[in-house]
């Protein structure tokens, strides 16, 4: 039973046309707030993938390097989204992907690998490697915290604002695939991390209906922890 998947073109209509890898959610870190909470990979087409993959008995560990071996499989034509479902929980398991990630972006011409890091408090961002990594954020103050450890960032929200929002010298930007249909191929924000760290950007996504109520949650217990 794989763990781990590799797609030559997904057809997401968020994304556009990349080549995208799937990965068992054990490879997710616990601490993950809409893990079987309002996972976008928990619904949907995705789901599927996922509900499959998570079959596996394979430790993080294992699904690392299960991912890692799908990523050596792609031909490396287009840009790579990484685990779509899934994730790392370590510097090891991150060195792993990370390290396929960039064996990808110069395996047939230049191109662009990104994912989202729910562990980010837990790995250092050089482990991932040259690929673009975001923290996935929940409050603000998590995005300065990212930011000191070297990580661009994205936040989620219940509600996209209308524009752009400045605030203590970061700007947040409303993903445009949610607010304009531009996609990810076509924005390529995601896919730098290092202007969006140097420049201060952040990138703001509205959660999925599922995942409100998790956030809602989520932000109940923050308030409860003095956050």
């Amino acid at each position: 039973m794989r763990s781990a998947m590799g797609v030559e073109i997904s057809h997401n209509k968020k994304t556009g046309p990349v080549s995208a890898t799937y990965a068992g959610q054990e490879s997710c870190p616990p601490t993950c707030p809409f893990l079987g909470a309002g996972c976008y990979g928990e619904s949907g087409r995705v789901g599927i993938h996922t509900a499959k993959l998570n079959k596996s008995t394979a430790d993080s560990v294992a699904i690392a390097e299960a991912e890692a071996e799908a990523i050596d499989g792609l031909s490396g034509l287009l840009d790579l989204r990484v685990h779509v479902v899934g994730g790392c929980r370590s510097d090891a398991e991150a060195e792993i992907v990370g390290g396929a990630a960039g064996r990808f972006m110069g395996r047939r011409r230049p191109t662009d690998a990104w994912t989202y890091a729910h562990a980010w408090k837990v790995i250092k961002r050089a482990s991932w490697g040259i690929m673009s990594v975001l923290a996935s954020c929940h409050t603000k103050d998590e995005v300065k915290e990212a930011m000191s450890r070297g990580y661009a960032a994205s936040i989620t929200t219940a509600k996209m604002p209308e524009k752009a929002i400045v605030e203590d010298g970061i700007t947040y930007v409303p993903c445009v695939e949610q607010t304009k249909g531009i996609t990810c191929v076509e924005c390529r924000l995601c896919f730098d991390d290092e202007k969006l760290l140097k420049e201060k950007i952040v990138i703001v996504f509205e959660l999925h209906t599922a995942a409100k109520k998790a956030f809602a949650a989520l932000s109940r217990a923050y308030k409860s922890w003095g956050l």
